[in-house]
């Protein structure tokens, strides 16, 4: 991994500042070479990108107390771009899929497409014994001796009250064109903005103490817009706070003591933002449970084997809400070649989470289809006439409460370190720390976890299990010792400084 080490300007005796802005836009932009090469030339991608700010800092008091703080902002509107996909055309919705079946029928109806092995393909076959009503797998009707739909239209009486109701409502995509795809278009908006800053004071209470206080607050927001409200819109949005205190003391010429205290909050909401007409368009089409709670939108519908777009979403929203409470004290000590250094580190951890899991708070179903296909290898079926006949080969749906779950864990670290001059030629680091994590444990024991020596699943804090349903392990392993030089060699000329480190890490649990 990498560290990354940032320090905030402080304020001075004297007042000073600047404003500042980057910006991109496309009447400033050449066009791109390949746009150039089409005839006719291809308009240039719009771009509208600014990030600005400014920054300030000085006197409170003089020579006493000082302030600084900073400002940035970033707008990334992304301008539209169209995109086409593919919806039911009109004879699909009514049940008529002949245009799937390029070659044309024979006169008892049957798709004459045939794949490399001579096998029939792009032909539909009815998965039940009857026509007459809504289909329903008969056992009997085995994929082996299905009979074929003719010229591949199911009858009316056949069709899924579901489809029948979300061909009729006005949500559903209209269509551009009567090609059998790309015969919709949807437009795709989205932006990137960003707003951040900080206040930084200084205090030099006295000739040994000087105290600072940080407060920084961020926030992101970058939403993403569809034009056809079935394919749902995209929410973004990071409210970030971090905050930290120190207090160093000067206790002697060659002692020094640093003490601080901080806190970080990061909060990442990542889902889907329905418009306000759709409602809890899942239940409105008749799809049992097709909203839980008060749960707005579509679940998603998965065409498979199928060259129609999907519908909806799994997903409503997610939630990772992160404390991080830090608290540590360091002390430096200067005695002849001698550079000790001396600390302890406490880090408290809280997680509080929702997470419906992968098939989302709204779930899907899942079209491939295999209940329109005759079996036989290479003779196909569609996932679109699987749901036109109200089929589905898969459903999944996870969490839908919304309610978070909390985990916590402490982390405690000590160290020292000594920096020795050993010769006017040769500086040693000779450092050694100590780490020790704690068990992640849920607030209220909401989690178990598979035994798999009894067998059993284990309850956390029941039963003799620990509340974390693991141990931790803290020994001498978890020792880590660090070495490390820098040599001037005077056969170099006293020009050329080699260094070299090592170092042992080792954590483990049980």
């Amino acid at each position: 991994g990498g560290i990354v080490n940032a320090t905030i300007k402080s304020g001075t005796n004297a007042f000073h500042g600047d404003v500042w802005e980057f910006f991109r836009n496309d009447v400033l932009n050449a066009n791109s070479w390949s746009n150039n090469l089409q005839y006719p030339v291809l308009p240039k991608q719009k771009i509208r990108w600014n990030m600005y700010g400014g920054t300030l800092g000085g006197p409170i008091i003089k020579n006493r107390l000082f302030f600084f703080a900073d400002y940035q902002a970033q707008r990334f509107d992304i301008p539209s771009s169209a995109a086409a996909n593919t919806m039911f055309t009109a004879a699909e919705r009514g049940g008529d899929f002949g245009a799937i079946c390029a070659g044309g029928f024979d006169s008892a109806g049957v798709c004459l497409d045939r794949d490399n092995s001579n096998n029939i393909i792009h032909q539909l076959y009815n998965p039940c014994n009857s026509t007459a009503g809504p289909c329903i797998p008969s056992p009997s009707n085995a994929a082996s001796s299905r009979l074929p739909f003719a010229r591949n239209v199911i009858p009316t009486a056949m069709i899924s009250p579901v489809a029948s109701a979300l061909f009729a409502s006005s949500l559903y995509p209209q269509l551009v064109n009567s090609n059998l795809q790309n015969n919709a278009e949807n437009i795709v908006t989205s932006a990137q903005n960003v707003d951040q800053g900080d206040l930084k004071i200084d205090f030099k209470a006295t000739q040994k103490d000087n105290i600072s206080y940080r407060f920084t607050r961020a926030y992101q927001n970058n939403p993403s817009n569809n034009s056809q409200e079935l394919l749902s819109n995209g929410l973004s949005t990071t409210p970030i706070y971090n905050t930290v205190g120190d207090w160093t003391r000067m206790i002697g010429n060659n002692l020094v003591n640093d003490a601080r205290f901080g806190w970080s909050h990061v909060t990442v909401n990542n889902g889907t933002a329905w418009a306000s007409g759709v409602g809890q368009f899942g239940n409105t089409l008749g799809i049992g449970n097709g909203n839980p709670g008060t749960l707005p939108g579509l679940l998603a519908i998965n065409f498979h084997n199928s060259a129609l777009t999907n519908l909806g979403t799994t997903e409503s929203t997610e939630n990772f809400d992160d404390h991080v409470w830090q608290a540590e004290d360091a002390v430096s000590w200067m005695h002849g070649r001698h550079n000790f250094k001396f600390g302890g580190q406490y880090w408290r951890q809280i997680i509080k989470t929702f997470y419906a899991g992968n098939n989302g708070q709204l779930g899907l179903l899942d079209f491939n289809g295999q209940f329109t296909s005759s079996g036989i290898s290479g003779s196909g079926g569609d996932g679109g006439a699987d749901f036109v006949l109200g089929l589905n080969d898969s459903f999944g749906r996870g969490v839908s409460t919304g309610k978070t779950w909390q985990q916590s864990s402490n982390v405690f670290g000590i160290y020292a370190q000594d920096t020795w001059r050993f010769t006017d030629r040769l500086t040693l680091n000779l450092g050694l720390r100590y780490d020790a994590h704690s068990p992640w444990v849920e607030a209220n024991n909401q989690q178990s976890n598979y035994n798999i020596a009894t067998g059993n699943i284990d309850l956390a804090g029941q039963g003799g299990a620990s509340r974390a349903l693991y141990d931790g392990f803290y020994g001498g392993r978890d020792f880590q010792p660090r070495i490390g030089f820098a040599w001037t060699p005077a056969v170099l000329g006293d020009h050329t400084v080699i260094r070299g480190a090592a170092g042992r890490d080792r954590k483990s649990t049980r």
